[in-house]
């Protein structure tokens, strides 16, 4: 049972911020009706759009998590507060995922089981014992750096399409 009340405050009040931010967005995305205003369904047929409501909603749950812990030791989802930073596999691979989107960059769904497996491999670098978890670690470091590697060289070249097309008022290309 946590016994500090700030610890328990501060829980309230990041899963009240999150529940609250998330009922915003879904409600602001399942009411737009796209540019146009006559598209009934716009954000279903563009479920991308709705990757960054998902991410305040897993929080949420993390944290509601933790609050239903703090009555007892007994209560709570036992993944999220036995295992800890397993919201981060979610969201992580979830907001590289959303980037890509946004950026209309190639390679989105590897980039984000990449981030993923990344998270897998610091989970399973700090549950197992000492010879395995630096095994385990330096595996993870290899695939963090070429991760991080690959998404940068992705997001570079995107921004710079970016720019270009910013400065040429009569670019000919699309920017897709």
């Amino acid at each position: 049972m946590v016994s500090s009340s700030a610890v328990i405050a501060s829980n309230w009040i990041s899963f009240l911020s999150l529940e609250s931010a998330f009922i915003c967005l879904i409600t602001q995305a399942l009411r737009y009706k796209g540019p146009s205003g006559q598209e009934k369904y716009y954000n279903g047929y563009r479920e991308q759009n709705m990757l960054g409501v998902f991410i305040n909603l897993w929080c949420a749950v993390s944290y509601f998590a933790k609050i239903i812990q703090s009555q007892s030791n007994n209560d709570g989802f036992v993944i999220f507060t036995t295992l800890r930073y397993v919201d981060y596999c979610m969201t992580c691979p979830i907001l590289t995922l959303d980037l890509m989107w946004n950026l209309d960059a190639p390679y989105k769904v590897t980039s984000a089981l990449l981030v993923l497996t990344c998270l897998v491999h610091a989970v399973a670098s700090f549950l197992a014992p000492p010879p395995a978890s630096y095994a385990w670690f330096a595996m993870g470091l290899c695939l963090f750096i070429f991760t991080y590697v690959f998404i940068l060289s992705i997001v570079r070249e995107r921004l710079d399409f970016y720019t270009f097309c910013a400065r040429d008022n009569n670019a000919k290309r699309s920017i897709r």
